[in-house]
């Protein structure tokens, strides 16, 4: 699906430590319209890599994105662009700033963002430049605890993921 997009305020970009690996399954709606997947996302420094895939195990998607350019990979087609985000405009037409959500994935949030915490002092939710990500369950009830369900909103956007497993980085 193409669509147009108006210019949308910077967001956010990666603080460029992130780094690990998860697994499970991601669900994008977009004015009604949307995709639900398996997901495999391997998280590091210098970049990441996200497959997407359907319920059987077919890939649907693969979102290769380092310092100075984004690939997707379909089935049908490549596409690259100078960054995930600016691919996500194109393909899309939603500000969706992948280098910034590996951060937010793990609950480094930016410094502007309003926060709320949880009982053991973990981000719950938070708000900033129009995005809004809840964090509704945790690996456990620990400080230290990953993330087990995001929502994240912007405009039309709405993104959840689950996820099943992670793995840090050694």
């Amino acid at each position: 699906m193409l669509a147009g997009c108006a210019s949308l305020p910077e967001s956010p970009s990666s603080t460029g430590r992130t780094c690990f690996e998860l697994e499970g399954r991601i669900a994008i709606d977009r004015e009604g319209r949307g995709v639900l997947a398996n997901m495999h996302w391997v998280q590091r420094p210098d970049g990441g890599v996200i497959e997407l895939g359907s319920a059987l195990g077919a890939t649907l998607a693969r979102l290769q994105e380092r310092p100075d350019e984004a690939r997707l990979t379909t089935p049908e087609r490549v596409w690259q662009a100078e960054s995930g985000r600016t691919l996500m405009r194109q393909l899309l037409g939603v500000d969706l700033p992948l280098a910034a959500l590996a951060d937010w994935v793990v609950g480094q949030l930016p410094p502007n963002a309003e926060i709320e915490r949880d009982a053991v002092g973990r981000p719950a939710s938070a708000h900033f430049q129009g995005y809004s990500v809840r964090y509704a369950d945790h690996t456990s009830d620990e400080p230290d605890g990953r993330p087990t369900r995001i929502d994240i909103r912007r405009h039309a956007l709405h993104m959840r993921l689950k996820i099943d497993h992670w793995e840090s980085c050694p």
